[in-house]
């Protein structure tokens, strides 16, 4: 599964350079409540900004293993079908085996830049090869964890997962608009 989310806050706006925006996403994913997730880390695998840049979210390594190159696998797993997903924190109740993927802006009024939407494009069709996941297929889901289950389009929208997750307008009206075009191009490559 993939799930595809905006940030809303920041909306990039705020920031000269996205890094900071980042940054921001890291400080409130991982600062303990009342001002942030309590997480260990960014809840989303890869963040993309509007430049068109491409982040790693999460790190995939541990005390005892470095690093991956991939803040999706668990170390030394390659993008094949069946590969092992690190479990991110992006669709509470439908984490496992999902990966998360953040543009950064608010696009309940407008689409992403063309950089950022073409960046979109590139990793979605790249998982979708490496994986061999149909872009447009409707794929059971099943949380090894919590049990939940779901059938879900393989490419979704924060906002699909609303039964399990709860109400949420993510990734915003205009850029969940654009998901059917996007599981188009994914599917050419």
């Amino acid at each position: 599964m993939i799930t595809v989310h905006h940030s809303a806050i920041p909306d990039g706006t705020e920031y000269s350079d996205y890094r900071d925006a980042v940054l921001e996403i890291f400080r409130y994913d991982t600062l303990p409540a009342p001002n942030g997730q309590g997480w260990g880390d960014i809840g989303y695998h890869l963040v993309i900004d509007p430049n068109g840049v491409v982040y790693a979210g999460r790190s995939t390594g541990t005390a005892t293993e470095p690093a991956d190159d991939s803040p999706i696998f668990e170390p030394g797993s390659k993008l094949t079908r069946g590969a092992r997903i690190i479990t991110a924190g992006h669709v509470l109740g439908a984490n496992t085996g999902n990966i998360g993927i953040c543009m950064i802006g608010d696009f309940t009024h407008h689409l992403p830049s063309k950089p950022a939407l073409r960046s979109l494009d590139i990793v979605l069709a790249r998982l979708c090869t490496g994986l061999e996941l149909d872009p447009f297929a409707q794929v059971p889901y099943v949380n090894t964890v919590n049990g939940n289950t779901a059938t879900m389009p393989s490419i979704s929208g924060h906002r699909d997962w609303q039964a399990i997750a709860g109400p949420t307008e993510c990734p915003g009206d205009f850029l969940h608009g654009a998901l059917p075009l996007l599981r188009g191009l994914s599917e050419v490559g």
